[in-house]
């Protein structure tokens, strides 16, 4: 949620936003407050990503936008994790709706009512997973029982010309959006994946 690995000098590194969360608690994500001089921050992980990715064939496209994004002012992380969000949705062209569950007032447990009531909220009949945690502690039973079908991600990381060599996977998407022109990102983006039949894995 409050950072992300990018490539500084060919090697992986982490970017961070301090938070103010205590280990263990039941806060909601959307309540968690950045901690600290958060501009300050912000100004810094910009200046890295201008040094660090300035010359990619990406950089002068995609980086206006983020940090005209990072430049507002936040105090909770989701607005910041939101607004980064809706902003490489845009640059990627992908026009899928988002939808706050918090702003429906949605409630239910999240292994297996909550996930039902959203898709009866958007009138919707399939729910697709990523490749997270959500696999392990859905109620897949409770879920289909109620005539939700569930689908899974499959997935294909997209390969892209790097300063890093061997390439470097599992970075966040800035990485491809700094390193590849604003075409070449939708499509590589639109074709890494797809999806299938849900089968429970195990981490």
């Amino acid at each position: 949620m409050n950072r992300n690995r990018i490539l500084i000098h060919g090697e992986i590194k982490w970017l961070s936003m301090p938070v103010d969360y205590a280990a263990g608690s039941k806060q909601k994500i959307k309540d968690i407050k950045l901690s600290g001089d958060v501009k300050k921050h912000l100004r810094h992980h910009l200046n890295i990503l201008r040094t660090n990715y300035g010359r990619c064939r990406g950089f002068q496209t995609c980086f206006p936008g983020l940090e005209f994004v990072m430049s507002k002012d936040y105090r909770f992380l989701f607005d910041l994790d939101f607004e980064i969000l809706q902003y490489f949705l845009s640059y990627l062209e992908i026009k899928t709706p988002v939808y706050l569950a918090s702003e429906w007032h949605i409630a239910g447990k999240k292994e297996d009512t909550l996930i039902v009531n959203i898709v009866d909220s958007v009138k919707a009949n399939h729910i697709l997973l990523g490749l997270g945690k959500s696999n392990e502690y859905i109620n897949e039973e409770n879920i289909q029982r109620s005539g939700v079908k569930i689908l899974s991600q499959k997935f294909s990381h997209p390969v892209y010309s790097q300063f890093a060599k061997p390439f470097i996977k599992n970075l966040s998407a800035i990485d491809l959006l700094m390193h590849v022109p604003r075409e070449k990102a939708c499509y590589l983006i639109k074709n890494c994946g797809g999806y299938k039949k849900f089968k429970r894995t195990l981490y």
